[in-house]
């Protein structure tokens, strides 16, 4: 099963969260498998993230997951300061439900 998809994810917490908690990958990661301790998108064997949210009950954890691919300069990708700017707009509108989300308003 591979679960390493785009956009936001919950991975622990409810709507009595007092923080939110996003982990984003790097170049060449993916939404899980980055942080797993194997490295794959199918490991159950520890995803840091979801304990880091059974440790911290309080908080609501996410995982961010976007297209991480490498280019070789005059390929065509997205410049960093854009995929960021991409990232703060799917932030602003989780396709979650209303009572779930509010992105922002947390520390």
């Amino acid at each position: 099963m591979d679960t390493d998809r785009q956009g936001l994810q919950l991975i622990s917490g409810g709507t009595g969260s007092s923080a939110d908690v996003i982990f984003v990958h790097g170049l060449g990661g993916g939404s899980h498998s980055t942080w797993n301790d194997d490295g794959s998108s199918d490991s159950v064997d520890h995803f840091w993230p979801e304990a880091l949210g059974e440790a911290l009950p309080q908080c609501r954890v996410w995982s961010f997951g976007y297209a991480a691919g490498v280019t070789r300069l005059g390929d065509p990708g997205m410049i960093i300061e854009k995929r960021a700017g991409n990232m703060a707009d799917q932030l602003l509108a989780v396709p979650v439900a209303p009572s779930t989300a509010k992105i922002g308003t947390r520390p």
